[in-house]
């Protein structure tokens, strides 16, 4: 839609609202007889233009009003103008008795005194977001508003406003004015006037050459307004209705305010899209009938579009056809996706490569754990052999004397040998396992293990007894090995000739001490030579003592 058809648009609707105004003057002066049967019909119908124009007018503010806030207020005085015609008609074509016919007149300030308010907030709220708030100047001129409407309604009591004389009946056909109806024309002439100020102070760039338009309907409402106080002889015939005369020159106030750009108001739509560069895109009205196009537009035939609707996302040839209903009709626009279907197909073959990349990386993994496990498992096994090679060969030694042993007690006390020094293999392995996932082993699982060896002693003719009382769960793996390999060390000196041991480990100011009472024949000499720290006293001819302080040194791998 171009700029000569939005003109031409906009002179179709004034000559509309022309027609109208003229066709209830008309309505107004015909017939002159007052007893004829068309006075009720020609009322009646100039009633229902004025109603229906300013119906239009609101609908029209509805749709072309930004500010939401500001729209509802305007919107609010569209209405308030309607409701002023109904109550006028009642006041006039249905009321009789004097009192509804005076409060219906009295009603007529309740939107003569509304709509300044309305408009000062609308003014207040126009070109602010929605989330700004001015709660306290819109409360301050509702009450107000209030007072003076209520005012006015209560004048029956106080006659402040109107008065009227004693020795008449109460009618709006012969009344003075009182110190009331000052206070509420200088309200109204202060809500128009700020209402004014307000919108000419926050426009950006008004037009210079239409900013004096507000001023001429607004100047002609008070002229009208004074020339109805001092009640003019040739104010009732040129425009004598109060209803009509106000409502039209309030309307004519606000798209004065539009049409010079105080009021923003969101038109142009055809300007707007065809200024539009870098979118290819149309609306077009239920019929499918085109209405906007963009600078950059396309072309659409009517087979296209129903397709689009159709198929929403339809495609052809790398271009997509996109459609969304709208009010009043219907939305296109088209998308160039070749590039971005490349861009896809390319990032689809990097996708593949790296995920086959991926597995061959896992594979990689996979096998150097179970390298990485294989060596660790053989290096375990290297240091255990190692460590333990000693207790294997005095194993493979009493094997050898087994076989040749025909004693037969002496072939059980082999055996017993044997199990004692597995034992020890079964449990210094566990431990061993146990230390490779923590630097601490439980010190239950010491106590287990002295358990099972003193259990298995007596088959070598040996009684032994252990306590530890160390005061913590759990000890470091280094000393916990030490202690069971120097328990494993005592029991190895009385293999031959039996015996008894005590052993303990107890934890003296935060060092762990081993002390064992020994009694038998044994060499003691060799556990010098293994142990330089240990100390040892012969109590009796077959009784030792000795003692031993642990400590760490060395590094994880010579624990295990």
């Amino acid at each position: 839609m171009n700029e000569k058809t939005e003109k031409i648009k906009k002179i179709r609707n004034l000559l509309l609202a022309g027609g109208c105004v003229i066709t209830a003057i008309i309505c107004r002066h015909l017939p002159t007889n007052r007893e004829s049967g068309w006075v009720a019909f020609f009322q009646l119908t100039r009633a229902y233009l004025y109603i229906t124009l300013y119906c239009v007018w609101g609908i029209s503010l509805q749709r072309r009003i930004v500010n939401r806030t500001a729209r509802r207020c305007l919107c609010g005085i569209a209405s308030l103008m309607i409701f002023w015609f109904v109550i006028r008609t009642l006041k006039y074509d249905v009321f009789y008795e004097p009192v509804l016919r005076r409060y219906s007149w009295y009603c007529y300030y309740i939107p003569l005194l509304s709509i300044p308010s309305l408009s000062v907030i609308a003014a207040l709220k126009m070109r602010e977001s929605e989330n700004q708030k001015r709660r306290q100047w819109t409360g301050i001129f509702l009450v107000i508003t209030v007072g003076v409407i209520l005012l006015v309604m209560t004048n029956d009591l106080h006659q402040l406003v109107f008065r009227f004389p004693a020795e008449k009946p109460w009618t709006d056909d012969e009344y003075f004015y009182g110190p009331g109806f000052v206070l509420c024309v200088a309200w109204i002439a202060i809500g128009f006037l700020t209402m004014l100020g307000i919108l000419i102070a926050k426009c950006r760039n008004p037009g210079k050459k239409k900013i004096w338009l507000p001023f001429v309907p607004l100047g002609l409402f008070f002229i009208w307004c004074i020339a109805n106080i001092f009640r003019i002889p040739h104010l009732k015939i040129i425009a004598g209705d109060m209803a009509a005369a106000c409502c039209l020159l309030i309307a004519a106030l606000f798209e004065s305010c539009i049409q010079c750009g105080l009021i923003l108001v969101n038109n142009r739509y055809g300007e707007l899209f065809q200024a539009s560069r870098g979118i290819n895109a149309q609306i077009s009205d239920r019929n499918l009938n085109i209405r906007y196009t963009t600078g950059d537009g396309i072309e659409l035939g009517k087979e296209e579009m129903k397709e689009a609707l159709e198929n929403p996302g339809y495609e052809k040839e790398g271009i997509r056809l996109n459609s969304i209903p709208i009010n009043g009709g219907y939305a296109f626009w088209i998308e160039d996706i070749r590039q971005h279907r490349a861009a896809y197909e390319s990032l689809y073959e990097l996708r593949e490569e790296l995920r086959d990349r991926n597995q061959l990386l896992k594979l990689e993994y996979q096998k150097e754990k179970e390298r990485k496990q294989a060596e660790e498992k053989n290096r375990l096994y290297d240091l255990m052999q190692k460590q333990t090679a000693e207790q294997f060969q005095q194993i493979a030694g009493y094997v050898d004397q087994l076989e040749q042993c025909t004693d037969h007690r002496e072939y059980h006390r082999l055996l017993g040998k044997i199990l004692i020094v597995g034992s020890y293999l079964k449990r210094r392995k566990n431990l061993t396992l146990s230390a490779l996932e923590g630097k601490e082993l439980k010190e239950e699982e010491l106590i287990q293990s002295l358990r099972e060896s003193c259990s298995n002693l007596i088959f070598c003719e040996i009684q032994g007894q252990y306590y530890i009382e160390t005061g913590k769960e759990t000890l470091p793996a280094q000393l916990v090995l030490r202690a069971y390999d120097f328990f494993e060390q005592i029991v190895e000196l009385l293999l031959e000739q039996g015996g008894s041991l005590f052993y303990r480990l107890t934890d003296m100011e935060g060092v762990l001490r081993i002390s064992v009472n020994l009694e038998g024949v044994c060499r003691t000499e060799s556990m010098k030579e293994k142990y330089p720290l240990l100390h040892m006293e012969q109590e009796e001819e077959k009784e030792w003592f000795l003692a031993l302080q642990l400590s760490e040194k060395g590094g994880r791998d010579e624990i295990l």
